[in-house]
């Protein structure tokens, strides 16, 4: 099993300028949304506020290799809008489905053990305990210590 630990660092303008400053691609990114951000509160639409972001960054000499290599590719990434609350149930659903998948084995884990004690005070011998319950020869050595 492996648990895993992510930072989450807000990138956005007015928070963590020391790590913006730090990348001038970060920090042009962070230029081009809000941008895109100010375009979109002025009144366009989404496409509209890409297109304006991505020539004015390109004006002001921000992201400008990127974005003339890529221009279309971004267009076509940011203009397939997120939507948060469809994100959301996406999650929602995986998460229940992950939580009812380790429900279920751990039910049968336990269902494994219970069967293997039985087997084991029976007079199984641990070889056959294991083949019979589907444990480890060494999860039923432990089981069979506790008794």
């Amino acid at each position: 099993m492996l648990e895993l630990v992510v930072r989450i660092i807000n990138i956005n303008s007015g928070y963590n300028e020391s790590i913006i400053k730090k990348s001038k691609s970060l920090s042009g990114y962070v230029s081009f949304v809000d941008k895109t951000r100010q375009y979109m509160s002025d009144g366009d639409s989404l496409q509209a506020a890409i297109e304006k972001a991505i020539d004015y960054c390109i004006d002001q000499g921000i992201l400008v290799e990127f974005l003339e290599k890529n221009s279309r590719e971004v267009r076509n990434m940011l203009f397939t809008e997120f939507n948060l609350e469809t994100a959301k149930e996406v999650w929602r659903e995986e998460g229940i489905e992950i939580g009812e998948a380790r429900g279920e084995a751990r039910g049968v884990e336990r269902k494994a053990v219970e069967v293997a004690k039985k087997l084991l005070s029976s007079g199984f011998t641990l070889e056959q305990t294991s083949e019979y319950a589907d444990l480890s020869i060494e999860k039923v050595a432990s089981l069979k210590a506790c008794l």
